[in-house]
């Protein structure tokens, strides 16, 4: 395959950062590619940067922008691009030597709609901390949708900077990143583009590396407005795509409702750690109805909380610390299909739990109760 490919590296903000991120992609081993680099309006000196960069190589095109989010920096790359094929890269991250590479030769003789890859997690001295990558090798569009719920499990279908994205499929059906929201915008993406294709290629092996430094931690921790009403749309995309797909299977929605509710929770943790104001009704609208049955006790804890928090403003929040426990003993007793016995002790563990959290949380209701009576 010798066809175009475009790379699009939003920046803001990233001095310091972008010229490794440049530098990693000119040295791809497949060179027909462009480099559209999309300054989002910086207020230091990422452009000029930029620019320099660019007298390097004639691969790079540099475009400014007044600042709009990362999603109206990579649909700005989009309109420029002129590949046949399109890549992500953010730009404090690298990639492999062979990312181009692996993608061309995978379409070479397949003409697949989607590649997707891996991810390592690495720190900021390029550290492995983990990969994230599919156990196993697909090319079959039915393979894929029947593996949905597990490949979901293995955190790699979020990010945009694993996958090989068709040009036309994109114009065709006119997908863009949702300028709307900060939170879950480059899975809204995928999952509008996943429903747009016929042909799949997932391959084991990791070529974007996600670096990870201290200017994230404020961003990952930090709540927005648009938590629940973002996941809330990207989980019912997903339920629509399971339908559309005939799989809306047990295990892909029992391992789909134990992510949706671990990040239900995450969502009211990060809230509770911002000291924010949390619109309960808007988390309670969150619950997706085709996720009730096989995460019921999941979500009656989660709106038991819910009801705490709208009645009282004690730290009813800690205890999702112990329910993330508990969250995750679930979900790993169904990914590696313990025997059944294993299962019965696991539930049997978890409704008392649940019954003990419940209970402090009642206990600490009255208590308040008869302070303020006292109080008064």
């Amino acid at each position: 395959m010798n066809k175009l490919i475009s790379i699009i590296v939003p920046v803001y903000n990233r001095e310091t950062l972008v010229q490794k991120t440049v530098e990693s992609i000119l040295a791809q081993t497949y060179t027909n590619f462009e480099l559209i680099l999309v300054d989002d309006g910086s207020k230091d000196n990422s452009l000029k940067v930029c620019q320099d960069l660019a007298k390097a190589s004639k691969k790079i095109k540099v475009f400014s922008k007044p600042n709009g989010g990362v999603s109206s920096a990579r649909n700005f790359g989009l309109e420029k691009a002129s590949g046949d094929y399109i890549c992500f890269v953010d730009s404090d991250d690298t990639i492999t030597k062979d990312y181009l590479e692996v993608f061309a030769n995978e379409v070479k003789s397949n003409d697949y709609d989607l590649v997707i890859t891996g991810i390592s997690h690495t720190t900021f001295d390029g550290k492995v901390l983990r990969e994230c990558k599919s156990p196993d090798v697909i090319n079959q569009i039915q393979d894929f949708w029947n593996s949905f719920g597990i490949l979901q499990s293995h955190c790699f279908l979020w990010e945009p900077g694993n996958k090989f994205f068709k040009n036309s499929i994109i114009k065709k059906h006119s997908i863009r990143f949702d300028e709307k929201t900060q939170i879950a915008e480059d899975a809204l993406f995928n999952a509008d583009y996943l429903a747009g294709i016929s042909s799949i290629s997932v391959i084991p092996v990791c070529t974007y590396i996600l670096r990870g430094h201290e200017s994230d931690l404020g961003l990952s921790n930090s709540y927005h407005e648009s938590f629940f009403y973002a996941h809330k749309k990207l989980f019912t995309k997903y339920v629509e795509l399971l339908k559309n797909n005939n799989v809306f299977s047990v295990q892909n929605i029992t391992l789909l409702s134990s992510i949706y509710c671990e990040i239900l929770f995450s969502g009211l943790k990060k809230a509770y750690n911002s000291k924010g104001i949390i619109k309960a009704a808007q988390a309670r609208q969150a619950v997706i109805p085709e996720l009730l049955p096989a995460a019921k006790d999941k979500l009656y804890l989660y709106l038991k909380l819910l009801d705490g928090i709208q009645n009282s403003r004690i730290a009813v929040l800690k205890k999702i610390l112990v329910f993330k426990y508990y969250s995750k003993m679930l979900l790993c007793s169904e990914q590696l299909n313990k025997s059944r016995s294993i299962k019965i002790c696991t539930v049997k563990f978890c409704k008392l739990l649940v019954f003990f959290i419940l209970f402090q949380i009642e206990r600490i209701f009255k208590i308040n109760k008869y302070i303020s009576c006292k109080t008064e």
